[in-house]
């Protein structure tokens, strides 16, 4: 069903094609790990997404020998490009248990047929452990 005018040569993206994706990533207990990526979505060729939000929620699961930050990155890296930027970043520094961080936010921009969106984890505590809950969505188009 189209929802724009019929008369416009080139119609709204929510009239081309349209898919919805989401990437996702959940963990019950993790020790403290290096930043690693866990979840990506790559743009198909010929198509653009529009990311549209990203969420990540923190909690600390046992207290931590010596404290550090746990963290939540959702980045997007550009096609032919290594460094992604970070569009949300959710922080947890704090030792009790129970005790958790959450952010999200939605409307980033449009991506590019080839790049990448992740979530990345990274938490750099001596000793505990912390619950990770992080997505992100896109609705694909044809470019």
């Amino acid at each position: 069903m189209r929802v724009g005018h019929l008369e416009v040569a080139r119609p709204n993206y929510y009239d081309r094609l349209v898919a919805v994706a989401s990437f996702t990533y959940g963990s019950t207990v993790l020790a403290p790990a290096a930043q690693t990526i866990r979840a990506t979505y790559t743009v198909p060729t010929g198509h653009r997404a529009y990311w549209e939000s990203a969420g990540g929620w923190l909690s600390r699961a046992s207290a931590a020998g010596a404290l550090g930050r746990a963290r939540i990155f959702h980045r997007w890296t550009p096609f032919l490009l290594s460094v992604g930027h970070t569009v949300l970043m959710t922080v947890l520094f704090a030792n009790n248990i129970g005790d958790h961080a959450e952010q999200s936010q939605t409307d980033y921009g449009v991506l590019g047929a080839a790049d990448i969106a992740t979530i990345e984890t990274f938490d750099d505590s001596t000793g505990g452990s912390v619950e990770y809950t992080a997505s992100g969505k896109v609705t694909e188009y044809t470019a």
